[in-house]
């Protein structure tokens, strides 16, 4: 573990797969599939991943992490339903229910034209934490894909002035 904390994840693989090996807690498969997600193999990722989960640990690190190399695979029905049942089960916990959830959220849904659905979330997120300029330009980007210019123009203007500077270049350009 020591290791996968210092970045070292060939060695962390290493150690990891030894303790695997010698029958070591569930744990074990939890942390290998966090570094082999962080070296982008996400195939080995949820091989691991689903050894944890399947031996009973109901865990929301568990459904996030693997709800992570579900995305990287393209397969986002199984993205979000991993990044849902691991917000049901940590609602409250700070790693799982920040912007990078719900930008997991937004692009699974994206990927399937939920397009309504993600604005939902948004509104959940911004009720939770209302000055994050970064989740309106998440919004005002959704609003320009649903066509709707007046709403993405607001959203956009509104993290501009929360201090984000992407969201100038998108403003700019809805005001044309």
């Amino acid at each position: 573990r020591m290791a996968y904390i210092r970045k070292e994840y060939s060695q962390a693989l290493e150690y990891l797969s030894i303790a695997i090996d010698k029958g070591t807690q569930p744990r074990a498969y939890f942390v290998r599939g966090q570094t082999h997600a962080r070296l982008g193999d996400h195939e080995k990722a949820l091989t691991d991943f689903n050894a944890v989960i399947n031996r009973g640990s109901e865990d929301g690190d568990y459904y996030y992490w693997r709800a992570r190399s579900f995305a990287g695979l393209k397969r986002f029905n199984e993205a979000l339903m991993d990044i849902q049942r691991a917000h049901a089960l940590k609602p409250d916990d700070e790693c799982i229910n920040n912007l990078r959830y719900y930008q997991l959220i937004d692009h699974a849904l994206f990927k399937q034209g939920k397009l309504m659905d993600i604005l939902g979330y948004w509104e959940r997120y911004l009720s939770i934490k209302p000055n994050d300029h970064r989740a309106y330009l998440e919004r005002a980007g959704t609003y320009y894909h649903l066509q709707d210019f007046d709403a993405a123009k607001l959203d956009a203007a509104k993290a501009v002035d929360l201090g984000s500077e992407k969201a100038k270049a998108l403003y700019d350009r809805l005001q044309q």
